[in-house]
């Protein structure tokens, strides 16, 4: 863990019934996870499932788990393997310094939960806007460019894209 970027908080492994048996850092208390959406969703066959914004039961720090499944050989699950990212520091990732002075990065999770915000960060970070009729819009779009006034109530020029990998909008 020690030489993950500090926006991972941290690599586990379970168990399919939901018991931990691997862990990235010296926690003494390794709760199941069984009860986690996530994890049932991999149990189910999905090869990468991408968590809601939760508080870590740990770290009390909001975080998006990564879930994949570990296969033997023969295809048998054996295993789930979690990422934990911290949102705090996940918007450290953004590469923002060559955009523009006023730009704003922000990234909504499909249900219009924030989980990034290059501006203000952390007092948007798991902030539900899925009111807001213009998010919703972007959402549904996948690709779209607008005047939109944002929840901020600031008008801007905005570019929305979802991601690849994850089912995350992406709006400069």
């Amino acid at each position: 863990k020690a030489e993950l970027p500090k926006y991972i908080s941290n690599v586990l492994l379970f168990a399919p019934d939901g018991t931990n048996i691997g862990t990235g850092s010296d926690e003494a208390v390794r709760p199941p996870i069984n009860d986690r959406e996530y994890f049932r969703q991999v149990l189910a066959g999905q090869r990468l499932v991408i968590g809601d914004v939760i508080r870590g039961r740990q770290s009390k720090q909001l975080v998006v788990s990564i879930a994949r499944p570990v296969e033997d050989r023969t295809g048998r699950l054996r295993a789930v393997l979690v990422a934990g990212t911290i949102l705090e520091h996940f918007q450290d990732a953004l590469r923002v310094k060559e955009l523009p002075p006023g730009s704003v990065v922000t990234i909504v999770n499909q249900k219009g939960i924030v989980i990034a915000r290059s501006v203000d960060g952390p007092n948007w970070i798991a902030r539900d806007i899925s009111q807001s009729e213009q998010v919703m819009r972007h959402l549904a779009a996948k690709d779209i460019s607008e005047v939109v006034v944002w929840p901020d109530g600031v008008e801007r020029i905005t570019g929305s894209a979802t991601a690849h990998s994850a089912p995350w909008l992406v709006s400069v």
